[in-house]
């Protein structure tokens, strides 16, 4: 019955991602995308490898959010600006860069988040080496790559789908500069922590159990 809602919900949120992302509500239209979205969710989910949700990975994944939106914005000037050059600088080519994560479902949302990305884009993936076509080569180096197109999505990836804390807290909202004073104010930090150290707690109490030797209602943290 577990599994059964978890596939459910997973297809509702498909059908809620279709509508905002098309701006469609006709009833056709959810009519297949709902029987779509139940077929996916059913055959092709499983949902004992979902990862946990916590509020340190939600928090992060909005952070991503925003990282993700502001890499895309970037990366589209830049391939914009070559394309508006009398002399346009090419160099493509297919680097391999190595991940850290080990989660399928993490690699998979990295080597989307690469695509997504104007100006490279993710053509193969094997073990923990993932192969990626890049308009501008700057190094053929796995390392010097993998820290160029990566490590900015591997930071958060690696809290929402491995439970890793990546960034100190105060490099926490690195997505919205231009809203935090630079260096942050030691208040906004503090809050960044506690938060931090509040998810971690909830993770540990409920690895530990219900058999816990500490009796804590955590509804409130």
């Amino acid at each position: 019955m577990e599994r059964f809602l978890a596939r459910l919900l997973l297809a509702a949120l498909l059908i809620l991602i279709y509508i905002v992302w098309t701006g469609s509500a006709d009833m056709s239209d959810v009519a297949v995308i709902s029987a779509a979205a139940l077929l996916v969710s059913i055959f092709f989910s499983k949902t004992r490898r979902m990862p946990r949700i916590t509020p340190v990975k939600i928090a992060w994944s909005i952070a991503y959010a925003g990282y993700l939106f502001i890499a895309i914005v970037k990366a589209n000037f830049d391939v914009a600006s070559r394309i508006v050059r009398r002399k346009i600088p090419l160099n493509p080519g297919i680097v391999s860069v190595r991940t850290r994560l080990s989660s399928p479902l993490g690699r998979t949302v990295l080597a989307n988040s690469i695509t997504l990305t104007p100006g490279t884009l993710s053509v193969d993936i094997k073990g923990d080496i993932l192969y990626v076509h890049w308009i501008d080569v700057a190094t053929t180096d796995r390392e010097e790559a993998t820290a160029e197109i990566v490590s900015g999505f591997e930071k958060y990836l690696e809290v929402i789908f491995e439970g890793r804390l990546g960034p100190a807290p105060e490099q926490f909202f690195p997505v919205l500069p231009e809203l935090l004073p630079d260096p942050p104010e030691p208040a906004q930090v503090q809050r960044v922590e506690q938060f931090l150290l509040a998810g971690e707690f909830l993770e540990h109490m409920r690895a530990k159990g219900p058999n816990s030797d500490l009796d804590v209602d955590t509804r409130h943290i």
